[in-house]
């Protein structure tokens, strides 16, 4: 019987399940008795007779994720998780599985049938949703990105609209426009071609593009998710506002409320991230294209990373550049409302513009689902 004066919950011993786990205070449980194994007095689709430990909060099924953050065991399965879920300790910096790219993010549990929550699919495509990857070197699930680390885990993903490898890393080259010089596919479907800090400047065709798209069901009890990425790119600072402009973005379906386009990751500007995005932070500072570039970072996260000077493409023999070679923003974390029990799809997904020159790439890390609602889509740094 839920005690709301006490904040505790007691057992039942005649429960069909056995007796149930002490789940702690749950703080949108109003008072109950649980009922019979087949009624589901709290209406989150779980009974009893289902395994529902606690039919007096649709927090608690075994539907729902257990959140390591509070002392509640909510899926029901007697232990309370004490730390986030991580499942890429074996994972292969060049498999080619794309269910080892979602683990690499931290997506760790695939559904299993009808009312499984996690990964329902997962495949490499290209921006647009169309066809594969021109090559597989387009990604990787590396364990470390110059002086970057994984934010949980043992690795994270990487994509690129080149080779997604540091210097030093298996399969890396220094080289850049080494896939050809054709576009590959579209621009993701109803997707801006513009930065709004660009107005009038229209990107051209896709280069290079791959992307990872995820179909998932979310747990009964998430109210939103989290996740991590970085941007790094050799347009900065000769490129700016400019039609040679790679993009990054994270597309969702269902799209977010308010969302014109689904993209997920974006500066306060709504900028998509791109050397366009107010979201650089590690570059050498100076004002390129009209625009000033603080660069509060420094270069300091770009050594080791082949946007330090150390590739062909990042270096200038004619002089042409008004600045030093590369950016990045630094890690980003980015938090998004969803709701319990639904499936969405994710696409996340780089590409080169008009041209297949100077690439770019994007790590991908610390998914986690919310108990709490974020409220509305929103991006902002992590900082060090």
């Amino acid at each position: 019987m839920r005690e709301t004066d006490a904040g505790s919950v007691s057992s039942t011993p005649d429960a069909p399940f056995g007796p149930l786990p002490d789940v702690g205070p749950l703080p949108d449980s109003g008072p109950c008795t649980p009922g019979a194994a087949t009624e589901d007095l709290d209406g989150d689709g779980w009974t009893p007779g289902d395994g529902d430990c606690l039919d007096c909060s649709p927090q608690v099924n075994p539907g729902a994720f257990d959140d390591p953050t509070n002392d509640v065991d909510e899926d029901c399965d007697g232990t309370i998780a004490t730390e986030v879920e991580t499942c890429d300790g074996s994972v292969a910096m060049a498999s080619t599985d794309p269910r080892d790219a979602a683990r690499s993010i931290g997506l760790c549990r695939f559904a299993e049938g009808a009312r499984g929550w996690g990964v329902l699919d997962a495949r490499w495509t290209r921006a647009d949703g169309t066809g594969t990857p021109a090559s597989m070197l387009q990604q990787g699930n590396v364990t470390s990105f110059g002086a970057l680390t994984p934010r949980a885990g043992r690795s994270m993903l990487a994509l690129s609209s080149g080779v997604a490898r540091a210097s030093g890393q298996p399969g890396y080259t220094s080289s850049c426009d080494w896939m050809g010089d054709d576009p590959q596919g579209g621009r993701p479907s109803g997707l801006d071609p513009e930065s709004r800090a660009c107005p009038g400047v229209r990107t051209g065709p896709v280069y290079d593009p791959i992307a990872l798209e995820l179909r998932v069901r979310a747990p009964s009890n998430a109210r939103g998710f989290r996740f991590s990425s970085s941007f790094f790119t050799y347009e900065y600072p000769d490129f700016i506002c400019s039609e040679y402009n790679d993009f990054f973005v994270v597309l969702m379906e269902p799209r977010p409320a308010g969302s014109p386009d689904g993209n997920l990751v974006f500066d306060a500007d709504g900028n998509k991230v791109s050397v366009n995005n107010s979201l650089l932070r590690a570059c050498e500072p100076g004002t390129h294209g009209g625009r000033a570039f603080a660069c509060p970072l420094g270069r300091g996260p770009l050594s080791g990373t082949s946007f330090d000077g150390s590739a062909e493409c990042g270096v200038d023999p004619f002089g042409w550049s008004d600045g030093t070679i590369g950016a990045s923003t630094g890690w980003l974390s980015t938090e998004v409302p969803v709701t319990g029990g639904a499936e969405i799809t994710l696409r996340f997904a780089i590409w080169d513009s008009s041209d297949p020159d100077l690439d770019s790439l994007a790590l991908i890390d610390g998914f986690e689902w919310l108990v709490e609602d974020p409220g509305i889509v929103a991006t902002d740094p992590v900082l060090f």
